[in-house]
Protein backbone atom coordinates (compact mmCIF):
# COMPACT_ATOMS: atom_id res chain seq x y z
CA UNK A 1 0.00 0.00 0.00
CA UNK A 2 2.59 2.80 -1.29
CA UNK A 3 0.28 5.79 0.02
CA UNK A 4 0.03 4.57 3.54
CA UNK A 5 2.51 5.70 6.42
CA UNK A 6 2.84 1.76 7.16
CA UNK A 7 3.29 0.35 3.57
CA UNK A 8 3.65 -3.51 4.49
CA UNK A 9 1.84 -5.15 6.60
CA UNK A 10 -1.50 -7.71 7.00
CA UNK A 11 -4.98 -6.18 6.75
CA UNK A 12 -8.05 -7.06 8.69
CA UNK A 13 -11.57 -6.10 7.19
CA UNK A 14 -13.57 -5.15 10.79
CA UNK A 15 -17.09 -4.35 11.62
CA UNK A 16 -16.82 -2.08 14.95
CA UNK A 17 -19.79 -0.29 17.20
CA UNK A 18 -19.78 3.47 15.56
CA UNK A 19 -19.64 5.43 19.48
CA UNK A 20 -17.44 2.52 21.33
CA UNK A 21 -15.02 1.10 18.84
CA UNK A 22 -15.94 -2.33 19.84
CA UNK A 23 -15.31 -5.14 17.31
CA UNK A 24 -18.23 -7.87 16.39
CA UNK A 25 -16.05 -9.48 14.36
CA UNK A 26 -13.29 -9.45 11.57
CA UNK A 27 -11.56 -10.94 8.96
CA UNK A 28 -8.53 -11.69 7.59
CA UNK A 29 -7.25 -10.44 4.28
CA UNK A 30 -4.95 -13.37 3.40
CA UNK A 31 -4.90 -12.27 -0.52
CA UNK A 32 -6.25 -13.67 -4.30
CA UNK A 33 -6.47 -17.59 -4.43
CA UNK A 34 -4.72 -19.45 -7.25
CA UNK A 35 -8.20 -21.26 -8.04
CA UNK A 36 -10.32 -18.25 -7.80
CA UNK A 37 -10.66 -15.46 -10.79
CA UNK A 38 -8.99 -12.16 -10.11
CA UNK A 39 -10.88 -10.08 -7.51
CA UNK A 40 -13.70 -7.88 -8.79
CA UNK A 41 -15.73 -6.22 -6.14
CA UNK A 42 -13.37 -7.18 -3.50
CA UNK A 43 -14.77 -4.22 -0.85
CA UNK A 44 -18.86 -5.96 -1.93
CA UNK A 45 -17.22 -9.00 -1.01
CA UNK A 46 -16.12 -7.86 2.19
CA UNK A 47 -19.18 -6.34 3.49
CA UNK A 48 -21.33 -8.88 2.79
CA UNK A 49 -19.20 -11.64 4.25
CA UNK A 50 -19.57 -9.07 7.45
CA UNK A 51 -23.15 -8.22 7.72
CA UNK A 52 -24.26 -11.86 6.86
CA UNK A 53 -24.49 -12.80 10.38
CA UNK A 54 -27.06 -9.64 11.04
CA UNK A 55 -28.91 -10.96 7.74
CA UNK A 56 -29.49 -14.31 9.22
CA UNK A 57 -30.13 -13.08 12.87
CA UNK A 58 -32.96 -10.75 10.75
CA UNK A 59 -30.82 -7.70 12.37
CA UNK A 60 -32.55 -4.14 11.21
CA UNK A 61 -29.54 -1.89 12.20
CA UNK A 62 -27.13 0.54 10.39
CA UNK A 63 -23.89 0.51 8.66
CA UNK A 64 -21.58 2.72 7.39
CA UNK A 65 -18.01 2.91 5.27
CA UNK A 66 -16.29 4.19 3.10
CA UNK A 67 -15.80 4.77 -0.97
CA UNK A 68 -13.28 1.53 -1.22
CA UNK A 69 -16.97 -0.91 -0.19
CA UNK A 70 -19.76 1.47 -1.91
CA UNK A 71 -21.32 0.60 -4.93
CA UNK A 72 -25.29 1.15 -5.79
CA UNK A 73 -26.00 -2.96 -6.18
CA UNK A 74 -23.98 -3.50 -2.50
CA UNK A 75 -26.89 -0.32 -0.76
CA UNK A 76 -29.37 -1.79 -2.88
CA UNK A 77 -28.87 -5.53 -1.22
CA UNK A 78 -28.22 -4.52 2.16
CA UNK A 79 -31.48 -2.88 1.97
CA UNK A 80 -33.36 -5.85 0.88
CA UNK A 81 -31.63 -7.58 3.37
CA UNK A 82 -33.44 -5.28 6.30
CA UNK A 83 -29.96 -3.42 6.76
CA UNK A 84 -29.71 0.59 6.13
CA UNK A 85 -26.45 1.88 4.89
CA UNK A 86 -24.78 5.01 4.09
CA UNK A 87 -21.54 5.58 2.54
CA UNK A 88 -19.22 7.67 0.48
CA UNK A 89 -18.73 6.81 -3.24
CA UNK A 90 -15.88 7.30 -5.85
CA UNK A 91 -16.89 10.14 -8.36
CA UNK A 92 -15.36 7.61 -10.74
CA UNK A 93 -17.77 5.24 -10.49
CA UNK A 94 -19.88 4.20 -13.65
CA UNK A 95 -23.07 3.74 -11.89
CA UNK A 96 -23.51 7.37 -10.54
CA UNK A 97 -26.35 9.88 -12.40
CA UNK A 98 -25.35 11.76 -15.29
CA UNK A 99 -25.21 15.21 -12.73
CA UNK A 100 -21.45 14.43 -11.32
CA UNK A 101 -20.66 13.66 -14.49
CA UNK A 102 -21.86 16.81 -15.57
CA UNK A 103 -20.31 18.69 -12.56
CA UNK A 104 -16.96 17.16 -13.56
CA UNK A 105 -16.69 17.41 -16.91
CA UNK A 106 -14.71 20.74 -17.79
CA UNK A 107 -16.01 20.99 -21.75
CA UNK A 108 -19.76 20.88 -21.33
CA UNK A 109 -21.67 23.49 -22.66
CA UNK A 110 -22.84 26.25 -19.27
CA UNK A 111 -26.30 25.32 -19.96
CA UNK A 112 -25.56 21.62 -19.57
CA UNK A 113 -23.07 22.09 -16.50
CA UNK A 114 -24.02 22.00 -13.15
CA UNK A 115 -22.32 24.59 -10.78
CA UNK A 116 -22.77 24.13 -7.00
CA UNK A 117 -22.21 27.06 -4.23
CA UNK A 118 -20.81 26.05 -1.15
CA UNK A 119 -23.73 24.71 0.91
CA UNK A 120 -25.68 23.66 -1.79
CA UNK A 121 -26.30 20.17 -2.70
CA UNK A 122 -28.39 17.66 -5.86
CA UNK A 123 -30.05 14.35 -5.30
CA UNK A 124 -31.37 11.25 -7.46
CA UNK A 125 -33.21 8.44 -6.06
CA UNK A 126 -32.88 4.83 -7.60
CA UNK A 127 -35.14 2.13 -6.34
CA UNK A 128 -34.44 2.51 -2.72
CA UNK A 129 -30.93 4.13 -3.00
CA UNK A 130 -30.13 7.70 -3.05
CA UNK A 131 -27.38 9.79 -4.39
CA UNK A 132 -26.12 12.70 -3.01
CA UNK A 133 -24.12 15.31 -4.52
CA UNK A 134 -23.11 18.33 -1.47
CA UNK A 135 -20.96 21.12 -2.34
CA UNK A 136 -18.11 21.99 0.44
CA UNK A 137 -14.61 22.61 -0.11
CA UNK A 138 -15.03 20.45 -3.16
CA UNK A 139 -18.12 18.15 -4.22
CA UNK A 140 -18.84 15.44 -1.35
CA UNK A 141 -20.79 12.63 -2.86
CA UNK A 142 -22.57 10.01 -0.66
CA UNK A 143 -25.00 6.85 -1.16
CA UNK A 144 -27.70 6.37 1.91
CA UNK A 145 -31.03 4.31 2.13
CA UNK A 146 -30.80 5.21 5.55
CA UNK A 147 -32.26 9.17 5.15
CA UNK A 148 -34.35 11.14 3.16
CA UNK A 149 -32.13 13.04 0.70
CA UNK A 150 -34.37 16.08 1.11
CA UNK A 151 -34.15 16.22 4.79
CA UNK A 152 -31.05 19.25 5.59
CA UNK A 153 -29.91 20.64 8.48
CA UNK A 154 -28.25 24.06 8.99
CA UNK A 155 -25.44 23.57 11.11
CA UNK A 156 -22.55 22.73 9.54
CA UNK A 157 -19.63 25.37 10.55
CA UNK A 158 -17.06 26.74 8.25
CA UNK A 159 -14.48 29.11 9.43
CA UNK A 160 -14.10 32.05 6.74
CA UNK A 161 -11.15 34.58 5.64
CA UNK A 162 -11.99 37.39 8.26
CA UNK A 163 -12.41 34.84 11.01
CA UNK A 164 -15.91 34.55 11.62
CA UNK A 165 -17.94 31.45 10.96
CA UNK A 166 -20.71 31.14 8.73
CA UNK A 167 -23.00 28.40 8.50
CA UNK A 168 -23.98 26.15 5.71
CA UNK A 169 -27.01 23.79 4.75
CA UNK A 170 -25.92 20.23 5.21
CA UNK A 171 -27.82 16.88 4.19
CA UNK A 172 -28.51 14.42 7.15
CA UNK A 173 -26.88 12.13 5.69
CA UNK A 174 -23.54 13.79 5.46
CA UNK A 175 -23.87 15.03 9.28
CA UNK A 176 -25.01 10.95 9.74
CA UNK A 177 -22.17 9.70 7.88
CA UNK A 178 -19.19 11.69 9.69
CA UNK A 179 -21.06 11.00 13.33
CA UNK A 180 -21.12 6.95 12.36
CA UNK A 181 -17.99 6.58 10.16
CA UNK A 182 -15.39 6.28 13.18
CA UNK A 183 -15.80 2.90 15.04
CA UNK A 184 -12.70 1.45 13.64
CA UNK A 185 -10.82 4.18 14.40
CA UNK A 186 -11.76 4.42 17.82
CA UNK A 187 -10.83 0.65 18.39
CA UNK A 188 -7.53 1.49 16.81
CA UNK A 189 -6.76 4.27 18.39
CA UNK A 190 -7.51 2.50 21.72
CA UNK A 191 -4.96 -0.50 20.65
CA UNK A 192 -2.35 1.03 19.62
CA UNK A 193 -2.19 3.06 22.51
CA UNK A 194 -0.89 0.46 24.83
CA UNK A 195 -0.16 -2.63 22.23
CA UNK A 196 1.49 -5.91 22.62
CA UNK A 197 2.95 -6.41 19.59
CA UNK A 198 6.92 -7.17 19.20
CA UNK A 199 9.26 -7.34 15.92
CA UNK A 200 9.53 -10.61 15.57
CA UNK A 201 10.83 -12.92 12.08
CA UNK A 202 7.48 -14.97 12.29
CA UNK A 203 4.57 -13.82 10.25
CA UNK A 204 2.07 -15.40 12.61
CA UNK A 205 3.25 -13.75 15.49
CA UNK A 206 2.11 -10.50 14.74
CA UNK A 207 -1.43 -11.92 13.67
CA UNK A 208 -0.89 -13.71 17.58
CA UNK A 209 -0.40 -10.07 19.16
CA UNK A 210 -3.34 -8.48 17.39
CA UNK A 211 -5.66 -11.31 18.71
CA UNK A 212 -4.33 -10.63 22.35
CA UNK A 213 -4.48 -6.80 21.86
CA UNK A 214 -7.99 -7.13 20.51
CA UNK A 215 -9.24 -9.14 22.97
CA UNK A 216 -8.01 -7.14 25.62
CA UNK A 217 -9.15 -3.85 24.39
CA UNK A 218 -13.09 -5.66 23.82
CA UNK A 219 -12.69 -6.38 27.36
CA UNK A 220 -11.66 -2.84 28.48
CA UNK A 221 -14.92 -1.28 26.59
CA UNK A 222 -17.02 -3.74 28.12
CA UNK A 223 -15.75 -2.78 31.43
CA UNK A 224 -15.92 1.00 30.65
CA UNK A 225 -19.52 0.40 29.48
CA UNK A 226 -20.65 -0.93 32.72
CA UNK A 227 -22.79 1.43 34.59
CA UNK A 228 -22.16 -0.58 38.15
CA UNK A 229 -18.61 0.75 37.84
CA UNK A 230 -18.63 3.81 40.13
CA UNK A 231 -15.43 4.98 38.91
CA UNK A 232 -13.76 3.78 35.64
CA UNK A 233 -9.70 2.74 35.93
CA UNK A 234 -7.62 4.21 32.94
CA UNK A 235 -6.66 1.47 30.11
CA UNK A 236 -3.20 1.39 31.36
CA UNK A 237 -4.50 0.45 34.58
CA UNK A 238 -6.83 -2.24 33.43
CA UNK A 239 -4.05 -3.94 31.85
CA UNK A 240 -1.75 -4.34 34.65
CA UNK A 241 -4.51 -5.15 36.86
CA UNK A 242 -5.77 -7.83 33.95
CA UNK A 243 -1.75 -8.94 34.05
CA UNK A 244 -1.57 -9.34 37.61
CA UNK A 245 -4.47 -10.92 37.64
CA UNK A 246 -3.41 -13.83 35.25
CA UNK A 247 -0.20 -14.54 36.79
CA UNK A 248 -1.53 -14.28 40.04
CA UNK A 249 0.66 -11.67 41.42
CA UNK A 250 3.95 -14.12 40.67
CA UNK A 251 6.83 -12.02 40.60
CA UNK A 252 10.57 -13.32 40.40
CA UNK A 253 11.44 -10.44 42.58
CA UNK A 254 9.61 -11.37 45.40
CA UNK A 255 12.39 -10.38 48.11
CA UNK A 256 12.40 -7.00 47.20
CA UNK A 257 9.15 -6.03 47.50
CA UNK A 258 9.30 -6.38 51.13
CA UNK A 259 11.46 -3.63 51.30
CA UNK A 260 11.25 -1.42 48.40
CA UNK A 261 8.19 0.10 47.10
CA UNK A 262 6.56 -0.55 43.71
CA UNK A 263 5.43 2.74 42.13
CA UNK A 264 4.51 3.95 38.78
CA UNK A 265 7.47 4.59 35.97
CA UNK A 266 5.39 7.44 34.61
CA UNK A 267 4.93 10.52 36.59
CA UNK A 268 1.16 11.34 37.33
CA UNK A 269 0.14 14.90 36.80
CA UNK A 270 0.40 17.35 39.37
CA UNK A 271 -3.31 18.36 41.22
CA UNK A 272 -4.57 19.87 44.51
CA UNK A 273 -5.26 16.59 45.84
CA UNK A 274 -2.23 15.02 44.74
CA UNK A 275 -0.35 14.16 48.30
CA UNK A 276 -4.02 12.73 48.84
CA UNK A 277 -3.90 10.70 45.84
CA UNK A 278 -0.23 9.08 45.95
CA UNK A 279 1.61 6.95 43.28
CA UNK A 280 1.44 3.29 44.90
CA UNK A 281 -0.67 0.91 42.75
CA UNK A 282 -3.52 -0.09 43.74
CA UNK A 283 -2.74 -4.14 43.40
CA UNK A 284 0.05 -3.31 46.18
CA UNK A 285 -2.04 -1.02 47.97
CA UNK A 286 -5.04 -3.44 48.59
CA UNK A 287 -3.32 -6.93 48.62
CA UNK A 288 -3.01 -8.78 52.05
CA UNK A 289 -4.17 -5.89 54.20
CA UNK A 290 -2.58 -7.82 56.91
CA UNK A 291 1.22 -7.41 56.15
CA UNK A 292 0.84 -3.58 56.07
CA UNK A 293 2.49 -2.18 59.46
CA UNK A 294 3.68 0.70 61.25
CA UNK A 295 6.73 1.60 61.06
CA UNK A 296 9.36 4.30 62.70
CA UNK A 297 11.03 6.89 60.66
CA UNK A 298 14.26 8.51 61.53
CA UNK A 299 12.48 12.20 60.72
CA UNK A 300 9.26 13.62 60.07
CA UNK A 301 7.59 13.77 56.49
CA UNK A 302 4.07 15.41 55.40
CA UNK A 303 1.52 12.65 55.91
CA UNK A 304 -0.25 11.54 52.66
CA UNK A 305 -3.75 11.11 54.18
CA UNK A 306 -4.18 14.93 55.71
CA UNK A 307 -1.38 16.58 54.62
CA UNK A 308 -1.90 19.69 51.76
CA UNK A 309 -0.54 23.01 50.96
CA UNK A 310 -2.40 24.77 53.36
CA UNK A 311 -2.38 22.49 56.43
CA UNK A 312 0.80 20.74 56.70
CA UNK A 313 0.71 17.62 58.69
CA UNK A 314 3.94 15.68 59.37
CA UNK A 315 4.35 11.91 60.86
CA UNK A 316 7.00 9.51 61.82
CA UNK A 317 5.06 6.81 61.13
CA UNK A 318 4.92 5.01 57.83
CA UNK A 319 3.60 1.73 55.85
CA UNK A 320 5.91 -0.95 56.28
CA UNK A 321 4.97 -2.30 52.47
CA UNK A 322 3.98 0.84 51.09
CA UNK A 323 7.00 3.02 52.53
CA UNK A 324 4.39 6.26 52.78
CA UNK A 325 4.43 8.11 55.59
CA UNK A 326 0.82 8.30 57.42
CA UNK A 327 -0.64 9.22 61.26
CA UNK A 328 -1.40 6.31 63.22
CA UNK A 329 -5.23 7.11 63.61
CA UNK A 330 -6.98 7.83 61.28
CA UNK A 331 -4.65 7.94 58.63
CA UNK A 332 -3.21 4.78 58.24
CA UNK A 333 -6.76 2.77 58.12
CA UNK A 334 -8.21 4.99 55.95
CA UNK A 335 -5.34 4.66 53.46
CA UNK A 336 -5.48 1.25 52.98
CA UNK A 337 -9.59 1.17 52.82
CA UNK A 338 -10.77 0.49 49.39
CA UNK A 339 -13.70 2.85 48.82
Amino acid sequence: MPFKPIKRGYKVWVRADSKTGYVYEFNIYTGKREDQAPEVGLGVKVVKSLTQKLIDQGFRGHVAFDNFFASYELLQYLFENGIYATATVNSGRSDLPLILKNAKKKNVSRQEKIHLERGEYKWRTKNNVSFIMWQDTKIVTVLTTAFHPKICQTIYERKQKDGTKKTYPCPTAVLEYTKRMGGVDRFDQKRSTYEVGRRSKKWWLRIFYFCIDLAITNSYLLYSSNSRVHSIMPQLAFRLSLARGFINNFSSRRKSLDTQPMYHNKKPKMSDNYQKTGSVIDDLRFASVGTHKHERLPTYRRCRVCSTKTNNKRSKIQCSRCKVPLCVVPCFDIYHEQK
